[in-house]
């Protein structure tokens, strides 16, 4: 079964990650077994390792292990093999990211402007033939 549309990290994968596999492969030193780390962007080689141990049929070679009592649902089962399917792409979460800066969109009503910002949506207006509503009065915004 094919899951409808590319896999999305942050949303489908990590959730599943954090909950069934963190425990023991995440960042606890300590916890960590076989020192496998899922919480940081892994060699991709070890990904038809993990397909084969998340369907194994044995409880020695299962994982997560049965003692875990965190059992992955087929549904988390078919997303994680869509997901290696699609090249196990890890993405950062947006915190991470660093913001980037667009250049500004030129207008042709600047009269219109107060502010940067105002600047993108009149430029989206303009794109699609539409012009700003009226300012309304203070009395009207209250």
């Amino acid at each position: 079964m094919q899951l409808q549309g590319e896999v999305d990290f942050q949303h489908q994968i990590r959730p599943i990650l954090a909950n069934h596999c963190f425990r023991c492969h995440g960042p606890d030193e300590q916890a960590r077994k076989a020192d496998l780390r899922l919480d940081l962007r892994p060699d991709q080689s070890i990904f038809p390792e993990i397909l084969t141990r998340i369907h194994h049929a044995s409880p020695d070679e299962l994982m997560p292990p049965p003692a875990a009592k965190k059992p992955l649902l087929s549904s988390h089962k078919k997303v994680l093999k869509q997901w290696v399917r699609e090249g196990g792409v890890y993405t950062e979460h947006w915190a991470f990211i660093q913001p980037k800066v667009f250049p500004l969109p030129k207008t042709k009503q600047s009269s219109w402007l107060r502010n940067d910002l105002d600047r993108f949506i009149l430029s989206s207006l303009e794109g699609q033939g539409l012009k700003p509503s009226v300012e309304a009065g203070r009395h009207r915004l209250i």
